[in-house]
């Protein structure tokens, strides 16, 4: 018995352009986030922007549904969207349009958490975009990721192991072996700890961060051979003054542990 499955695999086996994998899942920016379906075909991936009756985007807060929020219906599902009247038009313009990528376009894939929940993929391509897809479902998304990592078209270098935990990343792609011999400017190293550590350009609660080093902003010009310039690396940043650190020794030395297990 062929199953609608086989059948859709069947299909996009004999047509190329033809949708084989459809899920529902989101599309995550800086401002706001859109509704739609992921889509693959044999060589592409698409995301088709869900519509409301009036053929407006349902976009709705990149962190949460405001207050301000409406309600409207595409199709049989009810969604709640925001007001996108205050939305900058080129935000509004770039997550109102579908959108696809060649699949062998993409150089690396990531788990994301978003929203404090581990149910995001980052897709990251050679022209070093990348997108930020939000799939509930858990097993759609395991299913996302192995399908692109394993259709003909996909980029041979990419495997199943890019989606591995970020030490075990870390020292599958020699990170920092490779800044220490030179491979990587200090920005690229540092911005690839942020895409490993799981930030992300797309997601304003997860943005990229980096180390605070210069602690002279007063000065016309940077002298960049004093140390003074430079704030000591050796102490956190809560015990940059003498004033802070000499609060937080005492704070430590007169806490006491209620369980008793610090002494």
């Amino acid at each position: 018995m062929i199953t609608p499955e086989d059948l859709s695999v069947m299909t996009a086996a004999s047509d190329p352009s033809a949708t084989h994998f459809s899920i529902p899942g989101e599309r995550i920016a800086l401002l706001g986030c859109v509704y739609g379906r992921i889509e693959l075909t044999q060589s592409l991936l698409r995301f088709v922007v869900e519509r409301d009756s009036s053929g407006r985007a349902c976009i709705r807060g990149s962190d949460t549904v405001p207050s301000s929020a409406t309600t409207k219906t595409s199709g049989d599902t009810t969604r709640q969207t925001a007001n996108t009247d205050d939305m900058p038009r080129v935000m509004y313009a770039e997550l109102s349009r579908d959108a696809l990528w060649q699949l062998s376009d993409i150089q690396q894939i990531h788990f994301r958490r978003y929203m404090m929940r581990g149910s995001a993929l980052e897709i990251f391509f050679r022209d070093r975009t990348s997108v930020l897809l939000n799939i509930s479902n858990k097993k759609a998304l395991m299913q996302l990721a192995w399908k692109l990592t394993s259709l003909p078209a996909a980029n041979h270098q990419l495997a199943l192991s890019d989606l591995r935990p970020p030490p075990v990343l870390m020292r599958r792609l020699g990170l920092t072996e490779r800044w220490q011999r030179g491979e990587l400017s200090n920005f690229d190293y540092l911005m690839s700890l942020n895409t490993v550590a799981g930030r992300s350009y797309n997601d304003l609660s997860q943005y990229p961060v980096f180390p605070w080093v210069i602690r002279d902003y007063t000065s016309k010009w940077l002298d960049l051979q004093n140390p003074k310039t430079y704030r000591d690396l050796s102490r956190p940043m809560g015990a940059l003054s003498e004033k802070r650190l000499r609060q937080f020794i005492e704070r430590y030395e007169s806490f006491e542990d209620p369980t008793g297990r610090i002494k």
